[in-house]
């Protein structure tokens, strides 16, 4: 399985794609149900400072000024989020997913989205979860499910999904 910086390369390759094509990017972060999207910057100053685990991927991932950003309580981007109200106010036809972990946050967002109306596209090298067998059984099951696309996003053409 690829190491988190590979699959970081990929996330920011692809985010870096979309906004060349035009699309837009939300990025759902985890928050606790009390914060609002007025928290992102502390929260983002807070989990960046070096030394925090983990605050070179916050720092790599930041959304940028262009970018929107919706915290999310739970497992889903979609639940007890704004995120159905700003994707359909973007005009939004297709979702691509990617993150950790495959079989939780990355499923249950697609499922979401998918009941909700939308295209589903979640680049295999743009995910993981705890092991590769279990990223490629939930991507399969996404497949069968939701009728994502589970390509590799070399080979999504974002100009077209957006």
């Amino acid at each position: 399985m690829p190491s988190a910086d590979g699959r970081l390369s990929q996330v920011r390759r692809g985010s870096g794609a979309a906004h060349r094509s035009g699309a837009r990017a939300a990025r759902p972060g985890v928050g606790s149900p009390d914060r609002t999207v007025r928290a992102m910057p502390t929260a983002a100053a807070r989990c960046s400072d070096p030394a925090r685990r983990g605050s070179v991927l916050v720092q790599r991932l930041s959304p940028g000024p262009e970018d929107y950003f919706v915290l999310k309580p739970k497992h889903s981007g979609f639940f007890h989020t704004p995120l159905e109200l700003l994707l359909e106010n973007l005009g939004t036809e297709v979702v691509v997913l990617c993150g950790f972990a495959t079989n939780s946050c990355v499923t249950f967002t697609a499922h979401d989205a998918h009941m909700r109306g939308f295209r589903v596209v979640v680049p295999s090298d743009t995910t993981a979860a705890n092991s590769g067998q279990i990223a490629v059984d939930a991507l399969r099951q996404l497949e069968l499910t939701v009728h994502a696309v589970t390509a590799e996003s070399s080979t999504v053409d974002l100009a077209c999904s957006a």
